[in-house]
């Protein structure tokens, strides 16, 4: 038998810019991804308001308590 341990924070924080790497509807250059005690932190800008939202769904897939998602849309 084993026991599952939870992830550290920099573990996720790489999984959700991996997420970002594999998904087309984000772009992830302007994305700074934290994470701290499971809550994961976005800032940054994107182009248009879907990619904000894509972005916060795309960090959730990741096992995480919550998504902050602090991306400011510019147009």
């Amino acid at each position: 038998m084993y026991s599952l341990c939870e992830k550290t924070d920099l573990q996720i924080q790489q999984d959700v810019k991996n997420e970002f790497q594999w998904d087309p509807s984000v772009s992830n250059s302007k994305i700074e991804v934290t994470a701290k005690d499971g809550v994961v932190t976005l800032r940054g800008r994107v182009p248009h308001y879907f990619e904000k939202c894509n972005a916060e769904n795309v960090a959730q897939r990741v096992d995480v308590l919550k998504v902050k998602n602090n991306l400011k849309v510019t147009h």
